[in-house]
């Protein structure tokens, strides 16, 4: 993928295609056990956290109501402004993700919902405008980093479809979900061309079933994020109960192999995201892993996050956890992971996910505009660039990578740099293309910017 930077501002798009830059959680009014309501101090310690995106998803709720006429739905702007309103206090990008709409439930409801049938032309229609009108609402803010068109479509409900009954379903109904988003894309480019917009694929978005054009295809758009979600095996592990009751890596049944497989960081990066990994290749398109997790403990279910993350980060992918805070009460704090110590002795789950967001990641925006003197040149660089500075004295130099791990530290003695870093001096950084963070220090100050290296 083309790599875009520059010190000075980017297109939201740009910013998409940077590798890995947005690294967040989904958020918004659900839960089984606790307290649902957000509050301005869950966006903020969501930032202290480290992220840098939130994806809002409002359950059951959008601009307007699902039934015809599909009047406006107050209650639904109400609460999507309220947490946009939180995650420009707290300086967050956000993507407002759409669950349900005119014609269309929440994949959750588990209802077959008449969007998807030939004959609705006008739920599509309206719910394309609805989306303009979202668009519309936020598009002057340079926090809204996406709109996702829908969440996890579902023209069948939850049937369990494997990928060839799916495709079979899909042909003998006359559904063509390329088309479908194609009209709600025009409705939103009727009023900005550039906004990035958000297209999943159907079962949940499970990346499985990318192996058919019928399924998920490139649009005519040079705008668009392919968003998947993952959590299979769903029953067998990420959603087994009760907890710790399986272990990571598992045996269980595979769609693509066909055959029961062990489900481990193989796997996974060469089976199971074998399919996207070609999208993204031969399309050139950002691509984000929307929604993963696990609902609560399960053995090495720290193995299990680490090894999707690290899939994520080596592919230059985006990523949302599925999902801050969603159940609060102890008893049940399902995809909770600042709980999941507590209730499971001998785990390790928030200083895993803590590490997804390495130290200064959520602030690379801030630090490209930084007033300092540490400058680098050139930038973007391949392998080697040269530095300079105005501390003095004993000088630190570290770089971290996306994973937040040095990749060079090096001291310069005061005798031999009494006043600055020459120009001369080439440091090089071994690994792959992307985003690292140079930070430069002596015993009283220190300077910190960006290197993307092509």
């Amino acid at each position: 993928m083309a790599v875009v930077f520059s010190s000075t501002a980017q297109t939201k798009f740009q910013k998409w295609q940077e590798p890995s830059y947005f690294r967040g959680f989904d958020v918004g009014y659900y839960c089984s056990e606790g307290e649902c309501e957000k509050t301005q101090q869950d966006f903020d310690d969501m930032k202290s956290f480290g992220a840098n995106l939130a994806q809002i998803n409002v359950y059951a709720e959008g601009f307007r109501e699902i039934e015809y006429p599909y009047e406006p739905d107050e209650e639904g702007i109400e609460l999507i402004s309220e947490m946009v309103d939180f995650c420009r206090n707290a300086q967050l990008y956000y993507i407002i993700a759409v669950r349900s709409g005119p014609g269309r439930y929440d994949v959750s409801d588990d209802l077959e919902s008449p969007i998807w049938h030939k004959d609705s032309t006008y739920a599509v229609a309206m719910y394309g405008k609805m989306l303009k009108e979202i668009a519309q609402e936020f598009a002057n803010d340079p926090l809204f980093i996406g709109l996702n068109l829908t969440v996890e479509p579902d023209p069948f409900a939850n049937e369990g479809y494997e990928p060839v009954e799916l495709k079979e379903a899909l042909l003998d109904n006359d559904i063509d979900l390329y088309e479908i988003y194609k009209t709600w894309i025009d409705s939103v480019r009727s009023f900005d061309e550039t906004l990035p917009l958000l297209v999943q694929g159907p079962n949940w978005s499970d990346p499985e079933y990318w192996g058919d054009e019928i399924f998920i295809k490139k649009q005519n758009d040079s705008y668009i994020i392919y968003d998947f979600h993952t959590y299979q095996p769903y029953f067998g592990f990420t959603h087994a109960e009760p907890m710790n009751s399986v272990t990571y890596p598992v045996n269980d049944w595979c769609v693509t192999s066909d055959d029961w497989e062990d489900w481990d960081y193989g796997l996974y990066d060469d089976v199971i995201f074998s399919f996207v990994k070609n999208f993204q290749q031969t399309n050139d398109v950002p691509i984000f892993m929307g929604e993963f997790g696990i609902w609560w403990p399960q053995n090495n279910g720290e193995e299990y996050l680490n090894d999707l993350y690290e899939i994520a980060i080596s592919n230059q992918w985006h990523f949302a956890l599925w999902a801050w805070r969603a159940d609060t009460a102890l008893e049940y704090p399902s995809y909770n992971y600042e709980l999941f110590d507590e209730i499971s002795s001998g785990s390790n789950y928030f200083e895993t996910v803590q590490d997804m967001f390495p130290e200064n990641w959520n602030k690379v925006e801030t630090i490209l505009h930084e007033n300092n003197s540490l400058r680098i040149f050139p930038n973007p660089c391949n392998n080697e660039f040269s530095l300079q500075t105005d501390l003095t004295g004993r000088l630190n130099l570290e770089v971290y990578n996306a994973y937040g791990k040095i990749v060079y530290k090096e001291d310069f003695p005061n005798e031999d740099y009494p006043n600055r870093i020459g120009q001369q001096k080439n440091i090089q950084i071994n690994g792959t293309s992307g985003y690292y963070i140079l930070k430069v220090s002596n015993s009283n100050k220190s300077q910190t910017t960006v290197i993307m290296k092509q």
